[in-house]
């Protein structure tokens, strides 16, 4: 039978108040993680240049660092409090047994052990959140948003099965724009990477969502085979550069004989 400590219930009642405490620091780390991501990741977030939205940013990873450094004592003096009392970690070191430790003893030490990892992950994320801000604030996670999206209509245009869409009018001066704007926030983006520190730079390229060298380097590589698939959809004609469009769709895993296929739109 369970021996009784005195203060056992106070213990409890200490241990729940804790718990509901550490949940909550932990579902607003959560929602300010996320809110990170949301507004430097998201394709559809087309207002990150916007200096209200930069200064969401700042607060949100301001907020996020402070609910770290706060929760930290409270976790510690939780820990604490579900630790066995002495004389039981002395028992279990010279004998292997907990005599006066239930299963709700046990599941607290769990469950504060569990919360103490959480933590640890939160802590260990705030290198990549801080890169994550570094990276929209930079402007460089805008420019790639509308790249990538320029490059996926492109691309859409050029393999569409869709005859009358091949053969508008409109397709060509669509192609040609969308490249327009590809070449501006290419040139932009290397503008803005220019504006940062190399510490800066070493510091984010270790994190895939913000890996500024290769990100760039991946679309200036991409814009000479958009060149030459633009030619063929604006001209309908083999494209001065054909080469380097065929290597492009190999590239990009669709059939290489699209480009080929391009002169027969006539």
């Amino acid at each position: 039978m369970k021996h009784l400590h005195k203060g056992d219930a106070s213990r409890d009642v200490r241990i729940a108040n804790y718990t509901a405490l550490l949940a909550r620091y932990f579902l607003r780390l959560k929602l300010e993680q996320q809110k990170i991501m949301a507004l430097v990741l998201d394709p559809d977030n087309a207002a990150r240049t916007d200096p209200l939205v930069i200064a969401e940013l700042d607060d949100a990873l301001t907020a996020y660092t402070t609910l770290l450094n706060d929760s930290k004592p409270v976790l510690e003096t939780a820990l604490k409090t579900a630790a066995p009392p002495a004389d039981e970690t002395w028992l279990k070191k010279s004998w292997g047994i907990f005599p006066w430790t239930g299963d709700r003893e046990k599941m607290d030490r769990e469950r504060m052990q569990t919360f103490s990892q959480l933590h640890d992950g939160y802590r260990s994320d705030l290198p990549r959140l801080a890169c994550l801000r570094m990276y929209g604030k930079s402007g460089a996670s805008y420019h790639f948003s509308n790249m990538a999206l320029g490059r996926t209509e492109i691309l859409a245009l050029a393999t569409s099965m869709n005859d009358q869409i091949k053969s508008h009018p409109g397709t060509g001066h669509r192609v040609r724009e969308l490249l327009r704007n590809y070449d501006h926030h290419l040139k932009e983006s290397r503008l803005a990477l220019a504006g940062l520190l190399p510490s800066v730079m070493d510091a984010c390229d270790r994190f895939p969502e913000t890996q500024f060298h290769g990100a760039y380097l991946e679309f200036a590589k991409d814009q000479p085979g958009l060149e030459a698939l633009a030619d063929c959809l604006a001209t309908r004609q083999e494209p001065a550069d054909e080469e380097s469009a065929v290597e492009y769709a190999v590239k990009r895993d669709w059939d290489p004989q699209s480009c080929h296929n391009l002169m027969e739109w006539r």
